[in-house]
């Protein structure tokens, strides 16, 4: 197995520090006494948090998410198993729509996730759309049809 080289490395260092960055200013920002984050910071507070359940809004949101996720989390756990269970250990009638219907969810993640990297790297005006749009094409056939092959391999055995 070939490792990855030092860019490579680099590359996932930046994307991780670029996604986690918003959430590191956000902590900064929650434990400060000011309206905006000064740094070096004087103290630390909990203000934003008493300000937060404080509000009426906020915590029927809040509670409202928590029931949501629970719910959700539940539901799809209790429907989630048993199709595995049953798709992985037992041929029947429909088991392979339910498999073409996983690949068409992963189909579709892969074209998305695609095309918004090719449209947030675009430069160039038209022509550069233009390029992006035919990379976007081409990349999302290749790893479509690379991702099916591997899937049917793995759903097949």
């Amino acid at each position: 197995m070939q490792k990855n080289g030092p860019i490579a490395l680099a590359f996932n260092f930046l994307v991780v520090a670029f996604v986690l960055a918003p959430l590191v200013i956000v902590c900064l920002v929650a434990f400060t006494p000011d309206s905006t984050l000064t740094v070096p910071t004087t103290s630390f507070s909990l203000r934003w948090f008493r300000a937060v359940f404080d509000h009426p809004n906020f915590m029927q949101a809040f509670q409202n998410s928590l029931w949501l996720a629970f719910l959700s989390a539940t539901i799809a756990v209790c429907l989630a198993v048993p199709a595995a269970i049953a798709i992985t250990r037992y041929r029947f009638p429909g088991r392979d729509v339910l498999n073409g219907l996983f690949k068409s969810f992963i189909f579709a993640l892969i074209i998305g996730v695609v095309s918004c990297h090719q449209g947030l790297i675009t430069r160039g005006g038209p022509r550069g759309i233009g390029r992006s749009v035919t990379k976007a094409v081409v990349n999302s056939i290749v790893l479509v049809v690379s991702v099916d092959y591997l899937l049917t391999r793995i759903l097949l055995k």
